[in-house]
């Protein structure tokens, strides 16, 4: 009884629950410090790390040593932008719990420094100004990662910047210091007609033919990357071939790449249907109307027919007409460098979830937009492959516009959907196709002598695929995807940055190596551009940029003043003063509350 009567009394001392509470509040975030997930409410989940982050670091393996050589005492604006690769240190170290040994390490005295440069960390001057006075001094950023004897370093400054996508830098290092010797598995063809993946030597190698950019990139992530030439047999440590452009094709080279189907093998195919060139011109003799019209697109029916008859025995076609999306057109900072402002490119088209582009397939869980540049759509055949199943992968909207020949000048393209010839093609075309199954060659009815090979191959012919095994063709009508042409400017950079994660992502797919998909696509995703045609401020000129600016800088304070005018002229009729200050109505007190009450 006393026990209990002590009990009620301390239920209502204020001071013994204050204690409790304070107890009990920190008691709950010792927890909460342990439990398997956070909760990130940026937009771009910047703090937080992705499900790569479990896939890479819960395989078995060995201890993974993590130093990172941070540098905290930072002006304002350099500090929010490691503080997200500090929480997401954290949050790697609770996933990978005791394979990972982390030590964050601010390199303030000598031995610290001393001990990141025998790491190879250098120091970066930082350039710091107070009242007068300017002072410089090192700072360090960067994290070593040491697997066993294997060890290697990710530079958290790229360019004079802070990296924004520290958590797939660190799973890409992780995952080479664990396969050190494995190979991509990936070729490339190099076909008349195909794309070039050759080194930039001037500024025009930056073209839309050209994808060295792309490969560099991949070749560091995946493994380097096998050439074939499909003169022979493809090589079997080939087991994806990526093939580009409208690729001229003998009979020796189709049956090449068809015994690779049925050895198992898988295809992307990034396939065009229409040429265009893009030339640079003078911005002033476009201004007053003169100069060609540049970036005509013509299809080539004659060798879209021989590539379509390589295609058909596989149930696939790539149609022969150039596509326009008005409605979701991207921007464009002109990769012709005739203006200056980003303008809506119909030819660009943007597709993502929320536009209902991408089929309900977890391969594009985190896939947050696709920018198709040039493209045609493709269709499949029936009755080729009983034993092969299709689906569209990506779509267009319903409100897509087809055409066989067009202008694909900024300016011109402007009007694309206001002709009366523009009608939309009212339905969704694919321009994404997956044909997955157990394939039949395209030679299976040709007798064996008449194979285009020698004898002694002829004898190694495959009908057919063996029993359960499969292939995969992946086709999608345009290879402008990650052209270099995007790296021009660093406007465009972003959406060769968020295609270059969409084609990585489709190759991991072919290779069944998914792990990296999650982080690689955490790229922040590009705003459509809203408001009147950019074509008219083109036809209407200066004139037209100077009355839009103006309107903008002073509509919104005249509106106020008015606003606060016609407030103001309201208040004083109510308080009976007219606009010359006198008083019509001295009955009324300056301090009658009927007045007060009317004023509010």
């Amino acid at each position: 009884m006393k026990f209990a009567a002590n009990l009620r009394r301390l239920n209502h001392d204020l001071r013994f629950l204050s204690v409790n509470v304070v107890i009990l509040f920190v008691l709950l975030n010792l927890v909460a410090a342990r439990l398997p997930w956070r909760a990130d409410l940026t937009r771009d989940g910047l703090n937080s790390v992705s499900d790569s982050t479990e896939k890479v670091l819960s395989r078995k393996g060995q201890p993974i040593l993590v130093e990172a050589y941070i540098t905290r005492k930072l002006p304002g604006e350099i500090y929010a932008e490691i503080q997200p690769i500090l929480n997401q240190l954290d949050e790697i170290s609770r996933i990978g719990a005791n394979r990972i040994k982390l030590h964050l390490i601010d390199p303030q005295d000598d031995d610290d420094r001393k001990r990141a440069e025998r790491r190879g960390v250098q120091g970066i001057p930082i350039e710091q100004a107070k009242d007068a006075e300017a002072s410089v001094r090192l700072g360090y950023f960067a994290v070593y990662v040491q697997i066993g004897e294997e060890s290697g370093l990710i530079d958290l400054v790229d360019q004079g910047r802070i990296v924004s996508d520290f958590e797939y830098r660190f799973l890409r290092e992780v995952k080479r210091l664990q396969d050190k010797e494995k190979q991509s598995g990936v070729g490339y063809a190099t076909l008349p007609g195909s794309l070039e993946t050759r080194m930039w030597q001037r500024a025009e190698d930056q073209s839309k033919d050209n994808m060295f950019g792309f490969r560099s990139l991949t070749e560091r992530d995946q493994g380097r990357w096998i050439d074939v030439s499909l003169n022979e047999p493809v090589p079997a440590s080939v087991e994806t071939l990526i093939v580009t452009g409208l690729p001229e094709l003998d009979d020796t080279e189709k049956y090449y790449i068809d015994q690779f189907l049925m050895r198992g093998g898988n295809l992307l195919l990034l396939l065009r249907s229409f040429d265009f060139q893009l030339s640079r011109q003078d911005p002033r003799l476009l201004q007053m109307g003169l100069g060609s019209g540049a970036g005509q697109a013509f299809v080539n029916q004659e060798e879209l027919g021989h590539l379509n008859d390589w295609l058909k025995p596989y149930g696939l076609q790539l149609q022969g007409r150039i596509l326009f999306e008005p409605k979701l057109a991207a921007p464009e900072l002109d990769i012709e460098g005739n203006y200056l402002v980003r303008m809506k490119n119909p030819a660009w088209a943007v597709y993502s979830h929320d536009s209902r582009n991408f089929s309900r397939d977890p391969m594009f869980q985190y896939t947050g937009q696709l920018v198709l540049p040039w493209f045609s759509d493709v269709v499949t055949v029936d009755g080729r492959q009983p034993s092969v199943k299709y689906r569209t992968l990506v779509s267009t909207s319903e409100d897509v516009i087809a055409r066989e020949s067009s202008s694909l000048a900024l300016k011109d393209m402007q009007r694309i959907g206001s002709d009366a010839a523009d009608e939309n093609v009212g339905k969704r075309l694919s321009v994404l196709i997956e044909a997955k199954g157990s394939f039949q060659s395209a030679f299976a009815n040709q007798p064996k002598e008449q194979l285009p090979v020698s004898k002694d191959q002829q004898s190694d012919f495959r009908p057919g695929q063996k029993s359960g095994s499969e292939s995969t063709i992946m086709i999608m009508g345009s290879p402008y995807l990650v052209s270099d042409i995007f790296l021009r400017n660093e406007q465009n950079m972003q959406i060769f940055q968020l295609n270059s994660a969409f084609v990585a992502g489709l190759i991991d797919e072919l290779q069944g190596d998914t792990d990296l998909k999650a982080a690689r696509s955490r790229i922040p995703t590009i705003p459509l551009l809203e408001g009147p045609p950019a074509f008219i401020g083109y036809i209407l000129g200066d004139a037209f940029e100077f009355l839009f600016q103006w309107f903008h800088i002073l509509a919104l304070p005249l509106l106020l003043a008015a606003y606060g005018w016609h407030r103001l002229s309201r208040r004083n009729r109510k308080r009976g003063i007219s606009n010359g200050g006198d008083t019509t109505d001295n009955t009324t007190s300056a301090t009658d509350p009927s007045s007060l009450k009317a004023d509010l």
